[in-house]
């Protein structure tokens, strides 16, 4: 649930060696790695990436009998642990822990995803002050994820779903019992002194545990923001004005509250005279910053969008990433996001964002509406097509904020069919919000 692939976010720094990008012949099928646990589908196909702990293909014009067949093969090679299936997803582990996921879409291509097992060794359990108020488990056999004043967060093998059970009933003894939320695969409570644990179920007996204290980083942005005029009022004084709030129903991109753009004066960035830079947010927790773009396409086509950007703390570097927007359709907005792995303050950031037409065809806004009713914990979206497809599949995105500053970005990836309503939640596990932004588009392959 941690890590999430992302259909236009994440390309990597590294790029594979083997034939990225590039339709190839099932006879240069690797030999080697991950995708050598994977039978070869039958036909041509198109290796995405192939990096050392995750490999993807895609192949095209695949029909429902021919996945079946593929999935079939899979199941033969060992993929059947903690299996799921339907009419067109397959996921499953294998013996090793080794996570496969297997995707039929509607316009008939088949993605096909495999993802190394996590390496697990001796837990070290956080001595700081979260690790001493959450229990710790039974199981020795882990990795720490990060580890730092804030909180940590941990990796923790040899646990069941029953076991993660009765370590979640020790989460509650311990006094994580407040503004909680339980399922099948997860638990978010809070303690009476404010530190937030997250419990969730990984797949092949790993659990994912983390605990932290959300108030002390809005605390220091308060402090440090005491060096700029008029900050200094009641919280509610920084929420956005009122007059920016959409109506209750919009076309998507729907946008309520717009917060100030955070992006700094030591900025540099070169972006295609066709684009349009809306604004910037950035998003910060104990392990990663994430700045999110809004950008408009301005140009008369259907474009693919892509940026790179190095992010800097007083001109030395920190880290770098790139980021894309497979198709954006003309005259509408859509949502960069790029993922910095450092948690110093970043203070200014370098980009190159550039476009080229796009050969797919985007689902125009006025073919579908966003509906959304925001609740305490969650928001909840109701999706209606109305388009001349029979089917579509739009990404939408939904930043949260508090007080004006985003705290909290989440994503879905939903097929509709025409003249259908799906509904949805979308929530900020255990982040306080008073305010949304919503942005979606869609995209169908040329026919």
């Amino acid at each position: 649930m941690k890590k999430i692939l992302i259909m236009l976010l994440i390309a990597a720094v590294l790029l594979p060696l083997a034939a990225c990008g590039e339709t190839v012949k099932n006879d240069v099928w690797p030999s080697t790695g991950l995708a050598a646990k994977l039978p070869a589908p039958e036909g041509d196909y198109e290796i995405r990436y192939d990096y050392g702990d995750s490999f993807a293909v895609k192949q095209e014009k695949v029909s429902p009998e021919s996945f079946e067949k593929y999935v079939s093969r899979c199941v033969e090679k060992g993929f059947t642990v903690e299996a799921e299936k339907t009419d067109r997803d397959y996921e499953a582990f294998d013996p090793d822990g080794n996570k496969l996921e297997i995707t039929l879409y509607s316009d008939g291509d088949m993605s096909v995803e495999i993802e190394a097992a996590r390496e697990l060794g001796t837990l070290r359990w956080p001595s700081n002050e979260a690790g001493k108020r959450v229990p710790q488990p039974s199981s020795t056999v882990g990795t720490v994820n990060y580890d730092t004043s804030e909180g940590f967060s941990v990796y923790v093998g040899g646990v069941s779903r029953d076991d993660m059970n009765l370590y979640i009933d020790a989460c509650i003894e311990a006094g994580f019992c407040e503004d909680y939320e339980r399922g099948d695969n997860y638990y978010y409570a809070y303690d009476a002194d404010g530190y937030i644990l997250t419990v969730e179920y990984e797949g092949a007996n790993v659990i994912y545990i983390s605990a932290e204290n959300p108030e002390k980083p809005e605390d220091e942005t308060s402090d440090a923001a005491t060096d700029e005029p008029d900050t200094t009022a009641a919280p509610e004084t920084t929420a956005a004005p009122e007059t920016t709030a959409a109506p209750e129903t919009t076309k998507a991109p729907e946008t309520e509250k717009v917060p100030d753009d955070m992006s700094s004066s030591g900025d540099e960035m070169t972006v295609d005279p066709s684009l349009e830079v809306i604004r910037t947010y950035i998003i910060q927790n104990s392990y990663e910053t994430r700045r999110c773009v809004v950008i408009k396409n301005n140009s008369k086509n259907c474009v693919y969008i892509t940026s790179n950007t190095v992010a800097y703390k007083n001109g030395t570097m920190l880290a770098a990433d790139e980021a894309e927007i497979s198709a954006l359709a003309p005259g509408e907005t859509g949502l960069l996001v790029e993922y910095f792995d450092t948690t110093d303050d970043v203070t200014s950031f370098s980009s190159n964002i550039k476009m080229e037409k796009s050969e797919d065809y985007i689902v125009p806004l006025t073919d579908y509406t966003i509906e959304k009713t925001m609740l305490s914990d969650k928001v909840i979206l109701q999706c209606t097509y109305n388009g001349k497809l029979d089917s579509f599949t739009p990404y939408i995105f939904t930043v949260f904020f508090k007080d004006g500053k985003p705290v909290y970005l989440d994503w879905a990836f939903k097929e509709l069919k025409k003249g259908e309503t799906l509904s949805f939640e979308s929530k900020p596990y255990g982040v306080k919000f008073d305010a949304v932004e919503v942005y979606a588009y869609g995209m169908e392959f040329n026919f």
